[in-house]
């Protein structure tokens, strides 16, 4: 959904509107339609999103069957480190876990990439019960967010869509709020602000895509039950499409790694 049938749409139109007599007063003339343009963006972006091509929940599932067996969790080793290659905010995230952050040093990306291969070296020795959740970035985050703690064996992780888009959305217009529309775009890494809240216009943005029943009361029960339990969620972004990756074979992988340890230094 574009941001013209966005506008086309009672709901949206609606959302809109509401937007423009809460927005914060503001010398910027362009913080207004960008904020609306993101919100009803935030809103497409949720609509998309389909769980069967979920990248991080297709992994999450395939470790659950495969933690008791060697070869299983080994091949899905592979498949993460691979997967952490192709994502380079979740691979930071990885490394900031296991690394020393002194040792980042000036070349991070050079760094990164070593530390995986160090971490894909010692995996070939590993057991079974060796490899956790806490090794992987895909057991942490949930749709577009990016939890604290492992959610893999979590029974009520919640609804990824729905839950998502809320809090996005929310986490956008407190945003505004703080900064006198400042800022009007969440980045990777961005928390959400407490002491202020924008339950109807987040409520309004999800009645015209994702929700069609929200109201602030269910919006705000709803997501901040779920703040309570995940108050360190920091956003992320909506997670690549499977159907968009293609994972490589562990030969693959291996051939790679060996060409990239042939370079020169100052070719790496």
């Amino acid at each position: 959904m574009d941001m013209r049938s966005f506008r086309r749409s009672r709901a949206g139109a609606a959302a809109l509107d509401m937007l423009s007599v809460w927005c914060p007063p503001t010398t910027d003339a362009w913080a207004p339609v960008i904020l609306e343009t993101n919100a009803a963006a935030a809103c497409a972006d949720a609509q998309a999103y389909r769980p069967e091509f979920d990248w991080n929940d297709g992994l999450r599932c395939a470790y659950l069957k495969g933690r008791d067996s060697r070869r299983d969790v080994k091949a899905a080793a592979w498949t993460v480190l691979d997967h952490l290659g192709l994502y380079g905010t979740e691979a930071s995230a990885a490394l900031a876990r296991a690394a020393d952050p002194e040792r980042l040093g000036d070349d991070p990306t050079g760094t990164l990439r070593h530390g995986l291969l160090a971490l894909l070296q010692s995996l070939e020795h590993m057991e079974p019960t060796d490899f956790t959740p806490e090794q992987a970035p895909h057991h942490y985050q949930l749709g577009p967010l990016l939890l604290g703690s492992p959610i893999t064996a979590t029974r009520h992780k919640g609804d990824a869509q729905w839950l998502g888009c809320a809090w996005h959305l929310e986490a956008l217009f407190r945003h505004a709020m703080a900064s006198e529309l400042a800022k009007v775009k969440l980045e990777p890494g961005d928390t959400m602000p407490r002491g202020l809240h924008a339950y109807p216009i987040t409520a309004a943005f999800m009645a015209a895509t994702v929700d069609p029943d929200a109201t602030a009361k269910r919006v705000r029960d709803r997501l901040g039950k779920w703040l309570n339990d995940y108050a360190d969620a920091a956003w992320a972004g909506w997670p690549t499409p499977i159907r968009q990756l293609q994972p490589r074979r562990t030969s693959e992988i291996r051939t790679r790694r060996k060409a990239d340890d042939d370079l020169p230094k100052n070719r790496r």
